[in-house]
């Protein structure tokens, strides 16, 4: 579990009394707002809207699919050329299905009506400080029955008060959550970085992936025995990101020149795919994932026998080879070569037991800078799940994150605020 506090209780914040040094940052880079208000607009809502209904255009990927030669090369690179000529042979064809089911999906539907419905529920946290806005739209991927995981389900949060007479643009991030279903520690750690407290102001926004949150149905996971199905889950999230970033690009208070993706941990490893077929993000940020998404799964499994990841494959008992054959078709590093001229930005842990840094993290980030892509890479001299307290969870994960993310946006005088409270 990538957090272990509960943002939204007050005492976890009990010495976040929002004073700037607490956290580093320098005078003026955060709005002069006393902490016990943060914690106050936190901690309850009022003033709920009734929900709204509109319409946003579905717009095509930006870039083509991948060619054979690609798909293989990257297939190469996950298998470090350990591969027999039969087995590449299946792999760049589960490969190729999976990659048509991406594109073939999206495409039909534009054809057929690009229009698509959405339904947003506003509502200001009390103390008028942070809005939370829930976003509700059909995904492409539908399950029969009416099942949860066929609504897209997202919260965007926002700073509460702004001048209507000087709108600002702020940058916009789409989060993607880590494997346990806490959505709402998730929900809580956005909270915190929208406002502008730790960072410059930002739209942060948590997309329930399928089968978790808002968008669960009984007992059924994201991951589990059936990688068929895990492959269709994993086509499902590439296309809810896409659309969720062309329905931020309607709203009036985003910087359309600065939406980016983010991960933490499986959320992460899960981005790189999300994030190499929509290359449409300004920049990409993940936190403590990797490439080789069998090997990341299998030392939770080693490593924590009684994790939510050993429970999903207990029954599947795969070795390591021959998960890796089963996920492959939509691991990162089969499709890394897509990134090219991005900013990202990877933090990764020294002590990580999960995602192995010479294995997952060292030959992503060579492929990356090799393919022109500005990277930052910061290793924290941590475990996989960051240890102490609240403020420094925000002062080595979150911070280092939201301030790649809003690089060089104005300061929060330029964004017209009026009274906070």
């Amino acid at each position: 579990m990538l957090l272990s506090v509960q943002f939204s209780h007050a005492a976890a914040f009990e010495n976040l009394s929002v004073r700037a040094r607490d956290l580093g940052l320098a005078a003026g880079s955060a709005p002069a707002v006393p902490a016990a208000a943060v914690v106050r607009a936190l901690d309850s809502a009022s003033r709920s809207a009734k929900p709204a209904d509109y319409q946003f255009e579905i717009k095509p990927l930006p870039t083509e699919p991948s060619s054979r030669a690609e798909i293989e090369k990257g297939l190469l690179n996950l298998y470090k050329n350990d591969i027999s000529a039969e087995l590449l042979e299946n792999e760049i064809v589960r490969s190729q299905a999976f990659q048509d089911q991406v594109y073939s999906t999206l495409n039909t539907q534009i054809a057929q009506n690009k229009n698509w419905p959405v339904s947003i529920t506003e509502k200001r946290l009390t103390g008028n400080f942070v809005k939370e806005t829930t976003v509700r739209f059909p995904s492409l991927i539908q399950r029969p029955g009416g099942h949860a995981a066929n609504t897209v389900v997202a919260r965007i949060y926002e700073p509460a008060v702004q001048d209507q007479n000087c709108p600002p643009k702020y940058p916009a991030t789409i989060m993607l959550h880590h494997i346990l279903n806490e959505v709402e520690l998730i929900e809580d750690a956005a909270k915190v970085m929208s406002p502008g407290i730790i960072a410059r102001p930002a739209v942060v926004v948590v997309l329930h992936l399928p089968h978790y949150g808002l968008r669960r149905q009984g007992s059924e996971e994201f991951l589990n025995t059936n990688m068929a199905d895990f492959r269709k889950n994993m086509v499902q999230l590439i296309l809810d990101a896409h659309l969720l970033r062309n329905y931020l690009e309607t709203r009036e208070n985003i910087n359309t020149g600065n939406i980016s993706l983010s991960g933490l941990s499986l959320g992460s490893v899960m981005g790189l795919t999300v994030g190499a077929f929509d290359q449409g993000f300004t920049k990409y940020g993940y936190l403590v994932g990797g490439v080789d998404m069998a090997n990341i799964l299998m030392n939770r499994v080693r490593n924590s026998p009684g994790s939510e990841v050993a429970v999903a494959l207990k029954d599947l008992n795969p070795e390591e080879g021959s998960l890796r054959d089963e996920l492959a078709a939509s691991d990162g590093m089969t499709w890394l070569h897509r990134y090219r001229g991005k900013k990202i930005f990877v933090l990764s842990a020294s002590q990580d037991d999960i995602v192995d840094y010479n294995n997952s993290v060292v030959p992503m980030l060579k492929q990356l800078k090799e393919q022109g892509n500005d990277v930052r890479h910061r290793l924290n001299n941590d475990s996989h799940s960051p240890t102490g307290s609240a403020i420094k969870k925000v002062q080595n994960v979150f911070m280092p994150l939201i301030k790649f993310l809003v690089e060089k946006v104005p300061g929060t005088a330029a964004y017209c605020f009026g009274p906070l409270y």
